[in-house]
């Protein structure tokens, strides 16, 4: 029986980056992606198929407010659980934004999902505010580049996703 892979997707760059691991990792998964409602384009770029399920964007970059980004956590993490409890993942990736953070976490504690995390390619000596966070949680921690080693040491080198 496939293993059930939940990827976020956080557009750009970001989903670039997990569209080109699930191409690697083929279609030997049954995979499930985690869009923003506010990501417009990543949903268009998906080869292999999957669900696509979108959760409530908590940053987007025009609030500068920061007691309205922590309310949008509120409803945010409600759709997240709705959504996990639904693809019931045993393994979860993520790379890059923000937006991963609490999906990440949920899908970990709650749901018992194994977190992949690969920090963003253009990582390439400083850590990404994400990358801080979730390093300490993830099961595995993966970095595109050796220079980052020093600053994540239990991370595993992989090379650049492309």
């Amino acid at each position: 029986m496939k293993k059930n892979v939940a990827i976020i997707l956080g557009s750009g760059g970001h989903t670039t980056q997990m569209l080109r691991l699930v191409s690697k990792l083929g279609d030997k998964y049954n995979y499930s992606y985690i869009i923003a409602d506010s990501d417009t384009t990543s949903k268009k770029h998906i080869k292999i198929k999957g669900k696509v399920y979108r959760v409530y964007d908590t940053r987007l970059k025009t609030d500068k407010n920061l007691i309205k980004v922590v309310l949008k956590f509120i409803p945010s993490t409600i759709g997240a659980l709705k959504i996990l409890s639904k693809i019931k993942p045993d393994f979860i990736i993520g790379c890059g934004p923000g937006m991963n953070l609490h999906v990440l976490w949920l899908a970990k504690y709650f749901f018992g999902a194994k977190l992949i995390f690969f920090e963003s390619w253009v990582r390439v000596h400083n850590k990404s505010f994400t990358g801080k966070l979730i390093y300490h949680f993830s099961d595995l921690f993966m970095v595109q580049w050796k220079s980052l080693l020093k600053q994540y040491p239990k991370a595993k080198f992989v090379g650049r996703l492309g």
